[in-house]
């Protein structure tokens, strides 16, 4: 199972090069010391629990745990994943099978929701999240290519689970693919989030285009020079992951409106 999730058109580095990238430059900018930053870019940059939790141990990523832990926690949002079961429920998770995360096996395309939930009841309905989040946490929804075979029929099913939500405050609409970004034609292009890789062209075409409202990526490779991109078609930036407090100080003083973190009460003490 490849935990590689972006569509190959969008991977110009290796995995394993980009990978290596990310760990050296945590390294140096944990060590860079960072200014403080001031009580307006800190309202203006939102914590998102990534996965809710990603990092903490004994607590699986994209569960009520996870979710728990990152309202706890004092986060303003929790990113998630969404997976369409066999019956075209969504459900929350990361990888399309079971077996990294709950130790199960079983593909989540192959499996009605009943027999998902009878196998692996740790997976939550996205339905329920909403029912049990909102009003508490805004939601930061990653979507998968690979799952999407009847576009009419799925977005109406996604939009029907967000309709109390407000889009562009309550939840965002993110992914890697930028086609599927564009296919969604009933989601303001305020509530995209274009997710960034190794793709740095496609993601300014977009940006021109009016296509998302914000850019997302690992801070690597969100440039000053792709900053001023941005800003000048009136679309924000957002980064994961800050491994450190100066990595995340430095991002908040540049002003990105929001930053995924994968320990939550880690994250929390480092502003």
């Amino acid at each position: 199972m490849a935990l590689e999730t972006a569509p190959q058109s969008t991977v110009k580095v290796p995995p394993q090069v980009s990978a290596l990238l990310m760990r050296v430059s945590d390294a140096i900018l944990a060590c860079t010391p960072q200014p403080a930053p001031n009580k307006a870019d800190i309202e203006r940059c939102k914590l998102i629990g990534h996965r809710g939790c990603k990092d903490v141990a004994g607590v699986k990523e994209n569960t009520y745990e996870a979710f728990d832990y990152a309202l706890e926690n004092g986060m303003h949002g929790i990113e998630l994943d969404l997976r369409w079961t066999k019956d075209k429920q969504l459900v929350v998770a990361h990888d399309p099978d079971l077996q990294r995360v709950h130790g199960v096996e079983g593909d989540i395309a192959d499996l009605n929701f009943s027999e998902l939930r009878t196998l692996c009841p740790a997976v939550p309905l996205f339905r329920e999240v909403i029912e049990k989040y909102q009003g508490k946490l805004s939601f930061y929804i990653e979507l998968k290519k690979d799952d999407w075979d009847d576009m009419a029929l799925q977005q109406r099913a996604l939009l029907s689970e967000l309709s109390s939500l407000t889009g562009g405050r309550d939840y965002y609409i993110m992914s890697f693919d930028l086609d599927l970004l564009k296919a969604l034609d009933e989601v303001p292009a305020s509530s995209k989030v274009a997710i960034m890789h190794s793709n740095p062209s496609d993601i300014k075409t977009l940006v021109e285009e009016g296509c998302v409202g914000t850019v997302g990526g690992h801070y690597l490779l969100l440039t000053k020079k792709f900053q001023q991109h941005c800003h000048q078609h009136n679309v924000d930036l957002g980064v994961g992951f800050p491994a450190s407090r100066n990595s995340l100080r430095r991002e908040v003083n540049r002003g990105v409106v929001f930053a995924f973190v994968d320990d939550p009460q880690k994250a929390k003490t480092w502003l």
